[in-house]
């Protein structure tokens, strides 16, 4: 099953492709951005994530401004199916329906919400699966309601609402439209609920915090990126410290920490014919997470991380950044028995000054090869926006 959009497979640069779906959070790649992660060339990286932003940006301004409007319902000549698309020049959202299935007189649904940058080449996509959904409930229905929640999120975060009353006012919406369309369960609203914490805080939430923290002088914020090139292995984020950080785009502040899963992930593509094929478009599973600072006279902001493999519970590592007020930024990352908690290893020492990547080997065990981990930065300081990015990939590895 095609989990894109025709007018994304043919902007791809392989057209014809698709990728197989499985529920989570993946990115794919050029093959030109892995080989500057494997460099550890920040710069480059940087470059191409920059470019992917003001690629969505111009989707962004309009949805923020038009909500539902923004978008177009089209049909996907391939399979004629209906979804929901907001295009621009250089950018494309969209909500799709990747499956529907009848089972025991209820509908189960796989949702995709998607971006794709056309210069950046870089395509964001996000899947749920929705169960015991009413039968009366239609697939163009659920794509509709989606869009309308990923409209109504983004024009009322930019408009300054906080998370939990943008989800508020995207709640309302997705029951005003299940009543109009006859449908009245009132549990469905509770799982609309979830799947817009499930997946527009990964594929949009990032590029709206982008522009609401450019607009804050005094703001600072901090995006921490997790990535997971491994086709063996899974990982966990299981524990975070904040230092004057408050964690964006969460429902319950009282415990604003949502754990993380990377999936193990493949490079192969099936192709419409059942063949399968490597690609350059390479994937990795991930965990994003946004803090700006709590107290903005002053003051930047910070945050540390854990990271727990699932498949050997022995392999872990910590990493951790700092905007500082008036001094470039710091970075560390690390593994080991030095640090008991989140915290300690947080306060503990950091890199030389400067450092922008840094690279380690967690070492192998009887069953798990030596695991690289990178992480980049694009920048220490003087960035415009306000807003620093922090990138950690595990496993990548050069092509054999």
């Amino acid at each position: 099953m095609s989990i894109l959009p025709d007018i994304v497979k043919h902007s791809l640069v392989e057209a014809g492709k698709y990728i197989s779906a499985a529920d989570g959070h993946y990115w794919y790649f050029p093959k030109a951005i892995k080989e500057a992660v494997l460099a550890e060339d920040p710069s480059t990286v940087g470059k191409a994530k920059q470019k992917h932003a003001e690629d969505l940006k111009p989707n962004i301004e309009i949805i923020g401004k038009k909500g539902l409007d923004a978008y177009i319902a089209a049909l996907n000549a391939s399979d004629n199916q209906k979804y929901q698309l907001c295009e621009t020049e250089t950018g494309i959202i969209w909500t799709y329906i990747v499956k529907m299935e009848h089972i025991d007189a209820k509908i189960k649904a796989t949702i995709a919400v998607g971006s794709f940058s056309k210069n950046a080449q870089i395509l964001g996509v996000s899947m749920t699966t929705l169960t015991n959904l009413p039968t009366q409930i239609a697939d163009f229905t659920l794509s509709s309601i989606a869009a309308k929640i990923v409209g109504t999120f983004v024009t009322q975060r930019l408009a300054g609402a906080t998370y939990p009353i943008a989800l508020a006012v995207g709640e309302e919406v997705a029951a005003a439209s299940l009543q109009a369309a006859g449908i009245i369960v009132s549990e469905l609203v509770v799982t609309i609920a979830s799947f817009v914490t499930g997946l527009i805080v990964f594929v949009i939430v990032g590029l709206v915090v982008y522009f609401i923290v450019s607009a804050l002088k005094k703001s600072f914020g901090l995006t921490l990126n997790i990535y997971n090139w491994s086709t063996k292995e899974e990982w966990d984020v299981v524990d975070w410290y904040g230092d004057n950080a408050d964690m964006q785009d969460v429902a319950n502040k009282k415990d604003p920490f949502r754990r993380g899963n990377l999936p193990p992930v493949t490079d192969e593509i099936k192709l419409p014919d059942g063949t399968t094929v490597k690609s350059d478009d390479l994937v990795a599973s991930y965990a994003t997470y946004t803090v700006v600072n709590v107290n903005t006279w002053t003051e930047g902001v910070g945050a540390g991380f854990k990271v727990v493999s699932k498949t050997d519970s022995s392999r872990y590592f910590y990493f951790k950044y700092v905007v500082h007020w008036s001094a470039h930024n710091e970075i560390y990352l690390g593994w080991g028995p030095f640090w008991k908690t989140t915290e300690e290893f947080y306060k503990s020492h950091w890199a030389p000054k400067d450092t922008m990547s840094m690279s380690m080997d967690i070492p192998a065990t009887q069953s798990i090869a030596i695991t690289p981990v990178i992480a980049l930065t694009p920048a220490l300081g003087g960035e415009s926006s306000h807003l620093y990015s922090y990138d950690i990939h595990i496993g990548a590895k050069a092509d054999p």
